[in-house]
């Protein structure tokens, strides 16, 4: 899956491990479809907390270009 911003809107911890429910934005043929499913967390990174500045998102300090 390629990589998107998305909100995590709930956390839980189990036997195999954390994981959270996310909402992200997916294009589906040229249409927006909000998507609602859990991951891993080790699926997961961090990203900018203002999403209009960029960087942080491919994992460097520097502003994408």
């Amino acid at each position: 899956m390629m990589p998107r911003q998305g909100l995590v809107v709930e956390w839980r911890n189990r036997s195999s491990g954390w994981t959270a429910l996310v909402a992200y934005v997916n294009d589906v043929n040229g249409r927006n479809k909000l998507i609602v499913e859990w991951f891993r967390a080790s699926e997961l990174w961090p990203v900018a907390t203002d999403p209009n500045q960029r960087g942080r998102y491919n994992g460097t300090d520097e502003p994408d270009r």
